[in-house]
């Protein structure tokens, strides 16, 4: 179903104070809003929303495919084009039935993990698939799946909903910042990176799904003072060594690094987010 905000509009007009329009397109609990900033401008802006009953959709998964269509998450990067959850073009293909049906364990938790374009018989209507994790999902239990994936091994990876449709997040180890001047890092709960732009970054994104969950395992260990400066360099150091394995790894740079001593290596300038107030965009510097 389409609603255009066509009354919202004319008052908007009428009182000289045009900054946000919106439509939606929406299947019986799952929503998917444009919040329109600037309209009528150069900068005229979209930002997608998708939600779940009263639940925001966070993107903790860079695409999913639901009853309302094929979303990709995409970071904005200037006051003007798409950004947020954006509806691809097309049906999402049906998916093929697998012969094992979906066990009672599986509806109960809200997830389970299969092949890609395969669906377990008995899966319901309303659950999504997200490809980045090869997952299908009750929304109804995200935040009990993000709990199990995301905030694990001393990992945790929060995602909150910001201002104008936007985001904003955090990755952490024992309950520090990871800092974002590390820009991409491979962990045990997932890969992420951070989002640059014009309009500043907004904090860490999941990028593909992959999940640190092998450490080189050589004849040599680390010597002490590589264990003490925790950092290992392995575009110049020598190969075949034993990776410690709460280490993670840094591809950008080739390091393999104690995420405890990562603040010792990389610091952090002031975040700059963009912040939608009275139909301009505006940074703020927290």
């Amino acid at each position: 179903m389409l609603r255009f905000t066509f009354a919202t509009l004319i008052a908007c007009l009428l009182a000289g104070l045009v900054s946000t329009l919106a439509w939606s397109e929406e299947q019986p609990a799952w929503k998917h809003d444009v919040i329109v900033s600037n309209p009528g401008t150069r900068s005229e802006g979209h930002t997608g929303v998708l939600t779940y009953g009263d639940h925001a959709i966070l993107p903790y998964f860079s695409q999913l495919d639901t009853p309302v269509g094929r979303f990709l998450y995409i970071n904005r990067r200037f006051r003007w084009g798409d950004a947020g959850w954006v509806k691809q073009e097309g049906d999402v293909p049906a998916p093929d039935k697998l012969d094992e049906a979906i066990a009672p364990e599986e509806l109960e938790r809200g997830w389970y993990t299969c092949e890609a374009g395969k669906t377990k018989p008995g899966t319901p209507e309303h659950w999504f698939w997200t490809p980045t994790f090869n997952t299908w999902i009750d929304p109804a239990k995200i935040d009990a799946y993000v709990q199990d994936h995301f905030g694990k091994a001393d990992w945790l990876y929060v995602v909150k909903q910001g201002e104008g449709g936007g985001v904003t997040s955090s990755l952490t180890y024992k309950g520090t910042a990871i800092p974002q001047s590390v820009h991409k890092i491979l962990t045990p709960i997932g890969d992420f990176y951070v989002p640059e732009g014009q309009m500043g970054p907004t904090g860490w994104m999941i990028f593909s799904g992959e999940v640190l969950d092998e450490w080189p395992a050589g004849e040599n260990e680390l010597d002490d003072e590589t264990i003490g400066k925790g950092l290992f360099d392995e575009s110049v150091e020598m190969t075949g060594v034993a990776i410690p394995e709460h280490w993670v790894y840094l591809p950008d740079k080739k390091w393999w690094i104690d995420p405890a001593k990562i603040g010792e290596h990389f610091k952090d300038t002031p975040m700059i987010r963009p912040v939608i107030h009275g139909g301009r965009t505006i940074s703020k510097e927290e």
